[in-house]
């Protein structure tokens, strides 16, 4: 028995082997799309010269409601329209003033461009499409919830693939429909390798800056400036690594919502299986705090985590890749599954 410490370096016909670390898709909860939210890659970074092209299409579908509302909701015998007149009556008599009510699909094409400096060092740029809509997926996320015994939370009782954006209570108010694709918040990096080598492991510090480029009307933007501070670490083999993240966003006092400046943890785990003929698997957990707790209502302000898994397969144009990740513990304050797809060159 050979330790897997002691195996050689990770190599794909006699060059260091590529990880692609963590997937980087978060997820899009309607009220916190606007801000940053951490997505690490892995402690290696580009060598010299080297350029990185990707682009990232997700669609996070999100139904979310209150007590009240779901209450009203699943009393109901048949599927029907739940109108902004149904909402304010349930509003207007909530003993804790928390109503909500969030249905809609938010869509997201992310394009990013990395380049290796040399001595450790990465400059990375990410632009985001967002859009938010009814979209195409309540009728796969109803049946991934009832094979699973998920309570499904009144979503069977109201209209699929309609958007609708209601809250009532804690001095807030909002109504809001949906928006086309338009451009988010320009989200800048900058990585530096503290530790490791090429293809075995390897230690980073990340910063990364959201400006808010991006309109807040839709809360496609927070309309505050971000500040993202982490550290990635990963450790391979030959054929799979580890990877972990820490690290904390500085978010800004946002336009779009009523929170102030604040300080949020986050943290993920990662572990990623190569195969051969370039095939390649990927799952991950990722842990947040609320960004929405100085709204006064209790379920938004609850943490989050995510788990997820991406398939992928490297060809001669590229890496394509497949996958989905799913909030494990609450629907009332992130969005209820996110399917992506996506391509990552690399260009030397």
């Amino acid at each position: 028995a050979v330790p897997l410490a002691a195996e050689e370096p990770s190599t794909v016909e006699g060059q260091p082997r590529r990880w692609n670390g963590f997937f980087q898709v978060r997820e899009h909860f309607p009220l916190t799309t606007g801000y940053l939210v951490l997505e690490p890659v892995s402690g290696f970074t580009l060598p010299p010269g080297d350029w990185e092209l990707e682009a990232t299409l997700s669609q996070s579908n999100t139904f979310s409601a209150s007590q009240v509302v779901e209450r009203e909701l699943e009393a109901r015998t048949t599927r029907a329209p739940f109108t902004r007149e149904m909402f304010d009556e349930l509003a207007a008599t909530d003993p804790f003033d928390q109503t909500f009510y969030l249905d809609a699909q938010v869509s997201r094409l992310a394009l990013r461009a990395r380049r290796g400096l040399g001595d450790g060092w990465e400059v990375d740029v990410l632009l985001p499409l967002i859009g938010v809509h009814g979209g195409r997926t309540d009728v796969l996320v109803e049946g991934f919830h009832d094979l699973l015994g998920f309570d499904q939370e009144g979503r069977e009782k109201v209209t699929r693939d309609h958007v609708q954006q209601l809250v009532s209570g804690q001095g807030l108010e909002i109504d809001l429909g949906g928006s086309g694709l338009e451009p988010g918040d320009l989200v800048l990096g900058l990585k530096r390798r503290l530790a490791g080598d090429v293809s075995t492991w390897a230690v980073l510090a990340e910063l990364d800056l959201k400006l808010p480029t991006g309109a807040s009307d839709a809360l496609i933007s927070s309309g505050g400036a971000d500040v993202g501070l982490s550290f990635v670490g990963s450790r391979c083999w030959k054929s799979r690594c580890g990877h972990a993240m820490v690290g904390y966003v500085f978010a800004g006092a946002a336009d779009a919502l009523p929170t102030e400046s604040q300080a949020l943890f986050s943290t993920a785990l990662a572990f990623e299986q190569a195969w051969s003929r370039g095939w390649g698997l990927t799952v991950q957990a990722q842990y947040w705090q609320s960004y929405l707790d100085d709204l006064g209502f209790e379920h938004f302000a609850e943490d989050t985590i995510q788990l997820g898994a991406t398939a992928g397969k490297a060809t001669g144009w590229g890496r394509f890749y497949v996958g989905l990740s799913e909030n494990s513990f609450s629907f009332k304050n992130s969005s209820d599954v996110t399917f992506h797809a996506g391509w990552k060159l690399v260009w030397e």
